[in-house]
């Protein structure tokens, strides 16, 4: 059931802080937190928990591929 809850809470936590770093410092820093890759790292770690560790390690390997596109995008949007 915890990792349940946490599965549920961790996503709108992140959108959560988002919104308020986009209030308290504006689009550009709203817009710099929102492209990090820091949502990757608690969502890895739940499917460590759930999926065990060889599963994680591709999540991971895989997630890092993904930041390319991601680092794109955000580059992108910036200019």
């Amino acid at each position: 059931m915890p990792i349940l809850l946490t599965k549920l809470a961790l996503a709108p936590a992140f959108v959560v802080l988002v919104s308020l770093a986009v209030r308290r410092f504006g689009p550009r820093i709203g817009g710099l937190f929102g492209g990090l890759p820091v949502v990757a790292g608690p969502i890895l770690f739940i499917y460590a928990l759930d999926h065990g560790e060889a599963f994680a390690a591709e999540a991971a390997t895989n997630s890092l591929v993904a930041l390319v596109a991601l680092t794109a995008f955000v580059v992108t949007v910036a200019r």
